[in-house]
């Protein structure tokens, strides 16, 4: 089985404590492949490749294992950019559906691919150039990840760390309008989304404690969290995993509720982020452009 794959209040995880200790345990490795036949976007490559390990080593810190995960970048005929685990790792039958947790986060947890020598991971952009060329910004260090981004770009290396979240574990195949699952299995995030008010919430326990509540999913797009009012999860826009915009000149980084989401999905934390760090974060007035993703 397969996954399917003007702002004024920000409000984000402010993590730069938990960034600056060396919590990374174990070593994930991300090997980059190109499904490219003719060779139009070679010049991208090596890019790419950098924002994808950098990427990668950002989430490392968060989560404990041994990995080397096969991450094939494409470009077909898509708006913008999609991610995704090719595979999934049965986990357990619930009694009602068997829950499959993401084949890329089912290896860092127990070293085993459990789809070989198989690209476990999907990275497609739009085979049109102008996404890559006029509308994403690739630091020159990804590393260093200090240097300001353009406010007429969107930042690649915050792109590259929300794919690689759904590849981890923000996926499923609950239907975004119906809520309806398409048979008798979930994925391990499928099995905290329920539908109430009017709207998706994920309920996984490490997530409500962190987010003090249901964690609002994003309408019509339930892989992703938050909203524009009037519905639930204003707040968590400016979250790395929101799925309503992303904005121009803007840094995204990973919030302690997308680590406590992912724990929920099945990824062993270290350590578990405190509830206290999602919420030291300023809340400012700005303007800047916007960018549906």
């Amino acid at each position: 089985m397969k996954f399917k794959t003007s702002l004024a209040l920000t409000y984000f995880a402010t993590i730069s404590t938990l960034l600056a200790s060396p919590l990374a345990q174990g070593s994930v490795v991300y090997n980059v492949a190109f499904d490219d036949p003719f060779g139009e976007f070679v010049s991208y490559y090596d890019k790419i490749e950098t924002h994808v390990k950098a990427a990668g080593s950002l989430w490392e810190q968060y989560f404990t294992g041994n990995a080397n995960l096969e991450v094939t970048i494409g470009f077909h005929d898509i708006p913008r950019v999609d991610g995704r685990s090719t595979t999934t790792s049965y986990l357990f039958n619930n009694g009602s559906y068997s829950v499959w947790q993401a084949g890329a986060a089912s290896e860092i947890n127990t070293g085993i691919d459990p789809n070989g020598a198989t690209s476990d991971i999907e990275i497609n952009f739009s085979n049109s150039t102008d996404y890559l060329a006029n509308e994403l910004w690739f630091d020159p260090n990804p590393f260093d990840n200090i240097v300001d981004v353009p406010s007429n770009k969107t930042d690649a290396l915050s792109i590259f760390e929300h794919e690689l979240g759904h590849a981890l574990g923000f996926n499923g195949w609950t239907d975004s309008i119906t809520g309806v699952l398409p048979g008798d299995y979930e994925s391990s995030f499928d099995q905290y989304v329920i539908e109430r008010d009017g709207g998706f919430f994920f309920i996984g326990a490490n997530a409500r404690a962190i987010y003090g509540g249901d964690v609002p999913l994003t309408s019509g797009n339930i892989m992703h969290i938050g909203n524009s009012g009037p519905l639930a999860g204003a707040d968590l826009i400016p979250d790395l995993m929101n799925g309503v915009v992303f904005m121009r000149g803007m840094r995204y980084s990973i919030s302690a509720l997308d680590v406590a989401i992912l724990q929920d999905t099945g990824l062993s934390p270290v350590p578990a982020p405190p509830a206290l760090w999602l919420f030291i974060s300023g809340l400012a007035a700005i303007s800047l452009k916007i960018r549906k993703i």
